[in-house]
């Protein structure tokens, strides 16, 4: 199709994010996540963004996300999963070195970072304010929540992703995109 103008992106995402889930509820979080990345890369040609589908599960004890709603899509219990859909502003004109930068801090996060908490809610604010500065977006999300990630318009995502353990030692998906 083109390129869209990213003030356009938001309700073009909301709608096939929603048609995905409504349309496809016999398929695995993998299949979704393809589907997603498929259509985005026909529709987005300059935009960078994360695709994330995991299991239809409970905000905070399962699964939390950084509150800047202004470059995020998020579509929560539909279609037997929930989606997120971020878009970097900045990751396609960050130099090597600020993203070599980026990646280090968030790598150090990987253990001894995340505590032990029945609900992480709020956690993902205090990992960008005192771990990760140029995120834009973070979510944690239990392993068993079966988190799928694709990256659109850019290799390895505008940010990074890593498998990140807290003081208990569960594993979780920590997802983490640059402003």
């Amino acid at each position: 199709m083109g390129q869209i103008e990213s003030i356009e992106w938001k309700p073009l995402v909301e709608n096939i994010v929603h048609g995905t889930q409504d349309k496809n509820v016999h398929l695995n979080n993998a299949q979704k996540a393809d589907i997603l990345k498929e259509a985005f890369e026909d529709l987005f040609e300059n935009l960078q963004l994360y695709v994330i589908v995991f299991n239809d599960c409970d905000n905070g004890p399962n699964f939390a996300y950084s509150d800047d709603q202004s470059q995020l899509v998020v579509s929560l219990k539909r279609g037997l999963c929930n989606i997120i859909v971020y878009h970097s502003r900045e990751w396609g004109g960050a130099c090597q070195n600020t993203r070599n930068q980026f990646i280090k801090q968030v790598e150090s996060c990987k253990t001894d970072v995340i505590p032990w908490w029945q609900d992480y809610r709020g956690f993902p604010n205090i990992l960008k304010n005192d771990h990760i500065p140029n995120a834009g977006f973070v979510t944690l999300i239990r392993d068993d929540q079966n988190a799928q990630v694709r990256s659109i318009n850019c290799e390895g995502g505008p940010g990074k992703w890593i498998k990140a353990e807290n003081e208990a030692g569960e594993k979780f998906d920590l997802i983490v995109g640059h402003i």
